[in-house]
């Protein structure tokens, strides 16, 4: 009897209140955690936007040089148009991710030149302008 017992003390392990503990902390981390991985996934989301931004102006930039608008005084693709180049290089389902402009009509994007840089987009009365490298809601 006694050997058993002295067998029970040296069995090592946790206890059901040690385990409720640790359980409670990770919940209270959990609690934090969860929401501010939503922001981040959305600031991910409109990040990716204004790349696909980017990549848009480059293109619209090649076209505008190719068709030779500076010279010709327009200020506007002539055919294709954006909305036709976007169409032919995107996939229209995915073209933008955030809830900013997710569904956006490619036919609403109206982009403004300066001497053949982009300079800003109009998206559904929102403009998006070119600053420090990179475009952003003004």
């Amino acid at each position: 009897m006694v050997r058993s017992i002295g067998m029970l003390r040296k069995k090592r392990g946790f206890t059901l209140i040690e385990l409720i503990v640790v359980l409670a902390v990770l919940a209270i981390i959990m609690a934090i955690a969860i929401p501010q991985y939503a922001g981040v996934r959305e600031d991910a989301r409109v990040d990716a936007d204004m790349a696909t931004l980017a990549s848009i102006a480059k293109l619209a930039e090649f076209e505008y040089v190719r068709q030779d608008l500076e010279n010709s005084g327009s200020t506007e693709l002539e055919d294709p148009s954006l909305s036709v180049l976007i169409s032919e290089n995107f996939s229209e389902d995915e073209l933008f991710q955030s809830e900013g402009l997710k569904g956006v009509d490619v036919d609403s994007i109206v982009v403004s030149f300066d001497r053949g840089k982009v300079i800003s987009f109009t998206i559904d009365e929102a403009t998006y302008s070119y600053s420090d490298g990179k475009f952003a809601l003004d």
